[in-house]
């Protein structure tokens, strides 16, 4: 998966975030270890946002059924931390 980290603390959002499988069919998980709340948003490559979920921590599986084949941006915040991961759904 290539992704670009942007954050005050952008070591710290390679720690504590995980997104996987990439590429994906139906659902993705996310992992989180400290932080409790994140938020993941979904954009198309054009802007627009497709799909929004709060995040705890742990394991958080997030169905992509619904998108359609393509490359998307996976934006994901928590207090002080963004993290920006590139998203292929088959």
């Amino acid at each position: 998966m290539d992704e670009v980290t942007t954050s005050v603390y952008e070591n710290m959002a390679e720690e504590v975030i995980h997104v996987y499988p990439s590429p994906a069919a139906d659902i993705i998980f996310v992992s989180i270890t400290g932080e409790l709340h994140f938020r993941l948003k979904i954009y198309a490559m054009a802007g627009a946002c497709l799909l929004q979920k709060e995040l705890n921590q742990g394991l958080n599986e997030i169905d992509i059924g619904l998108l359609t084949h393509g490359i998307y941006l996976i934006q994901i915040t928590g207090k002080d931390i963004i993290l920006n991961k590139k998203l292929i759904k088959e």
